[in-house]
């Protein structure tokens, strides 16, 4: 899919391209990278998309003593038995896709979002996530190599990083270029003629009309 791309700048240049912060936990998340995806398959110019890294661990810690999620495994000998090693073990098995290519990412993203999401898959260890990557046609080894790789979490500080600085607050946001960034929570999967339109919608209020400043519907 080539309009799923991954850098590391701020956004694509173009009128079509858009960075997304995410976290592999959201189910909102999930919905968004669906519809992204069935934009890749069906609208005739579909965006190019930039997938960075913001943690909701990190963002929903309160304790103020310099604790940073990227950090707990080389702090930490037991962090894999921590409430946060299941999220950031996606975020590194993320990265460890990422350093095989952009398509190797763009295959694993999905598959990770639909076996969490939609399949309910355990991914207890990292175990799951090697076996995930070899279905979708990764290199076994270097993937191994990859989630033993500590250098790679750097990745997932510099995202979150440059989503603080963009005053992201959840997921999935998103961010045009010149344009303030949004979040947006789809209530359900689309399908793909509602998709393809509701992108030229969705991208005209955002990136096209700045004095819309927020829309909020009833619960």
């Amino acid at each position: 899919m080539a309009s799923q791309q991954q850098t590391n700048g701020k956004s694509d240049a173009g009128v079509n391209s858009v960075t997304v912060f995410f976290d592999y936990s959201c189910p909102f998340v999930y919905r968004a990278t669906e519809w992204l995806y069935t934009l890749a398959e069906h609208a005739d110019a579909p965006p190019n998309v930039n997938w960075r890294y913001f943690s909701l661990a990190q963002v929903n810690y309160k304790a103020r003593d310099g604790w940073k999620v990227w950090d707990a495994p080389r702090l930490d000998a037991d962090w894999g038995e921590q409430n946060y090693a299941r999220g950031l073990r996606f975020f590194w098995a993320s990265a460890a896709a990422k350093a095989q290519g952009p398509d190797a990412f763009s295959r694993f993203h999905i598959a990770l979002a639909r076996a969490i999401h939609a399949e309910r898959r355990e991914f207890t260890s990292f175990a799951p996530l090697v076996d995930l990557a070899q279905e979708v046609g990764l290199d076994a080894d270097q993937f191994r190599a990859g989630i033993e790789d500590q250098s790679l979490l750097q990745q997932l500080a510099t995202d979150h990083a440059a989503a603080e600085e963009q005053e992201v607050f959840g997921v999935p946001t998103f961010a045009f270029a010149d344009a303030t960034p949004a979040y947006l929570k789809l209530g359900r999967l689309l399908e793909s003629a509602e998709a393809v339109q509701f992108w030229g919608d969705y991208q005209q209020i955002v990136a096209d009309r700045p004095y819309v400043v927020e829309i909020k519907r009833s619960q």
